[in-house]
């Protein structure tokens, strides 16, 4: 496990992706699941973008991780970074469940080590990919704008980590989560047209499945089967006018 991981740390990408492939797929949180993981590999096509969130909570994170990483190496997989893939979350049973498994804390370790290293966020055919959601700037995004280069800063990517949106139009600090933001139609509108994308699809909210927000604008997607629902993902095979096509044209559920 701690060679792959060195593996993988020598695979660079930017903190913001820019991808143009002609077809991809999207997956959503995993969450060491790897009965829901495997289920929706050998649906998807390649490239597969993962939108964070690896381990906690479910019962095979080494072998999640495992599978991932080879995916990573080879260049089948992109991976994005969750809030999961920091240690300011609860629960935050990876640790515990590496040792278990026999793994001593240097794997812990290079996984941080990891962590730190991946994409935050990616512009693949106007769509902008994310675990959580758009930089809001603090709620300050209709006053300023927002640019790519923005993106880069440590504050972006905290909001982008953990932000959800909700159907106002307005934003506000996610009280739920007691970190990050709720970002509301204005906000939303506002990003897309300065990013210069037409749909944000993101996970953080697996429980929801596969749901267009926000009047299409919008796209959450969770691959998990660990709150009990059903799995989703993505194979996204041409261009895309809104979420809701994403969702009726390109989203499956199984």
């Amino acid at each position: 496990m701690l060679e792959l991981i060195e593996q993988a740390l020598e695979v660079r990408y930017p903190k913001v992706l820019e991808l143009s492939p002609d077809r991809f797929s999207v997956v959503g949180d995993i969450h060491a699941d790897l009965t829901a993981l495997n289920l929706i590999l050998r649906r998807a096509v390649r490239p597969v973008i993962f939108l964070g969130d690896y381990a906690d909570r479910g019962d095979r994170p080494a072998d999640v991780y495992r599978t991932i990483l080879e995916g990573y190496i080879s260049g089948e997989f992109i991976l994005l970074r969750g809030n999961h893939e920091t240690q300011d979350v609860h629960p935050h049973d990876l640790p515990y469940r590496l040792e278990e498994g026999g793994h001593d804390g240097e794997v812990y370790l290079a996984l941080r080590r990891l962590w730190d290293s991946l994409p935050v966020c990616a512009v693949v055919n106007e769509l902008f990919l994310v675990h959580g959601g758009v930089y809001t700037k603090a709620c300050r995004i209709l006053d300023e704008g927002v640019s790519l280069s923005d993106l880069r800063r440590e504050a972006a990517m905290v909001e982008m980590l953990w932000n959800d949106p909700w159907e106002k139009d307005g934003c506000d600090h996610n009280y739920e989560r007691g970190l990050g933001f709720f970002f509301g139609r204005l906000a939303t509108r506002r990003f897309l047209d300065d990013i210069g994308v037409r749909t944000v699809i993101r996970s953080h909210e697996p429980y929801k499945v596969l749901k267009a927000e926000q009047d299409g604008m919008v796209v959450t997607v969770g691959s998990t089967g660990v709150y009990g629902t059903r799995i989703a993902f993505l194979n996204i095979t041409g261009k895309v006018k809104n979420g809701y096509e994403v969702v009726g044209k390109y989203g499956h559920v199984l």
